[in-house]
């Protein structure tokens, strides 16, 4: 079994992704946890997303504002590790 540690806040600003797909994993906003959902499957999705060139973040609806030039997402460093 695999204990995922922690997804973290993007901290970096990308350049727009001008002609590349961008993926938005839409979940809820959570009090405790900055989110809700399984985050073993959205890290599983995210590395997926990364390994093909796809810019791919966790979004909450609380923060999808789509007239906005940004929101917040959350994603996993490359750096990051999967406990177990």
């Amino acid at each position: 079994m695999r204990i995922l540690k922690s997804l973290l806040p993007h901290s970096s600003v990308s350049e727009p992704a001008v002609d590349k797909p961008v993926v938005a994993i839409l979940t809820i906003e959570d009090d405790t946890q900055l989110f809700r959902g399984n985050r073993s499957n959205f890290v599983d999705l995210l590395r997926t997303g990364q390994q093909m060139g796809i810019v791919t973040y966790v979004v909450t609806v609380k923060s999808m504002k789509l007239n906005a030039a940004r929101i917040q997402g959350f994603t996993v460093p490359e750096s990051h590790r999967l406990l177990g």
